[in-house]
């Protein structure tokens, strides 16, 4: 999935801030993912992208497991009750996300289902 080089060919037209539809912010979301992947590897990249592109909060998705990622449907699922991933001190549980409206099934494009099927 990571080539370490450029990720064009994982965005739609626009979403890297190159003009197209989609994204208009300067740097693009591919330039912040592509330096995630820099700095933390294929993982890191790929939950960049996971988060840009959904909203989600980076406990909700440190909190996701396989369970969560509906590949057939396109969602995501943030669970009610251990959707996020919580830290106090040393000491990590999953809970409840940060609000009520958090726990949902977020819908995602198809090259994102794409890529989180090949790193699952």
């Amino acid at each position: 999935m990571y080539s370490g080089s450029s990720s064009a060919e994982a965005w739609p037209a626009g979403a890297r801030g190159d003009g197209g539809a989609g994204v208009g912010d300067a740097g693009g979301r591919g330039a912040i993912a592509d330096q995630a992947g820099v700095l933390g590897g294929p993982i890191a990249r790929l939950l960049a992208i996971t988060a840009e592109w959904t909203g989600c909060r980076w406990g909700e998705l440190a909190g996701l497991c396989r369970e969560n990622v509906d590949g057939q449907r396109g969602v995501l699922v943030i669970d009610p009750l251990v959707g996020s991933l919580h830290k106090s001190g040393s000491v990590r549980w999953l809970g409840p996300p940060k609000t009520p409206s958090s726990a949902s099934t977020v819908s995602l494009p198809l090259f994102l289902v794409k890529l989180l099927r090949a790193h699952l």
